[in-house]
């Protein structure tokens, strides 16, 4: 499955309310969180320079018009001629992907690990859109943490020219060279 970091607009918000509501509902979870996230992806969904320079954007897979993530980001502007850096403030899974609902199930935990590196390497091409050259993404809880070191590895893997990567505390931050 492809995977592609885009922006959302009017009906992916629709498409990725009805799905995510439809699993909640289905698996009778708890909805509070994933309400605050699709609110939140609805509030930032706005590309135009914003005052706070928060913007959400989603993981879609191919063909699909819902996400399967929801992913924070913030465009911290430098003066001058540095460029800015952005962080990915958080990648909110669909409730499909609950980390108690994936526990054992080695083909979604894989299919996690897909959905954040998309995030990542869309936000490193986001480094073009909101001039960029340090993307940071923090390890909020040991889970993450743990998904975050192993996408450290996959990303200095792959052939993104000039990006190093580190594991800087909890933090993972990929530097785009110039």
């Amino acid at each position: 499955m492809e995977l592609t970091l885009k922006q959302f607009d009017g009906e992916a918000i629709d498409s990725t309310t009805r799905q995510w509501d439809e699993f909640l509902t289905e698996h009778e979870m708890f909805d509070l969180d994933y309400r605050r996230v699709l609110a939140g992806a609805m509030e930032y969904a706005t590309y135009e320079k914003a005052k706070d320079n928060t913007y959400s954007y989603g993981v879609f897979a191919n063909g699909t018009k819902y996400a399967l993530a929801v992913v924070s980001v913030v465009h911290t502007p430098k003066p001058g001629l540095q460029l800015g850096r952005l962080k990915m403030l958080q990648v909110d899974l669909s409730p499909e992907f609950d980390e108690v609902l994936i526990a054992g199930d080695l083909e979604k935990r894989r299919a996690v690990l897909d959905i954040y590196y998309a995030a990542i390497a869309g936000t490193i091409q986001l480094g073009t859109v909101h001039a960029s050259r340090v993307i940071k993404l923090y390890g909020r809880n040991n889970h993450l943490l743990e998904i975050l070191s192993g996408l450290a590895q996959r990303v200095a893997d792959k052939p993104f020219e000039k990006v190093s990567v580190s594991m800087q505390g909890r933090w993972l931050v990929i530097e785009v060279q110039i």
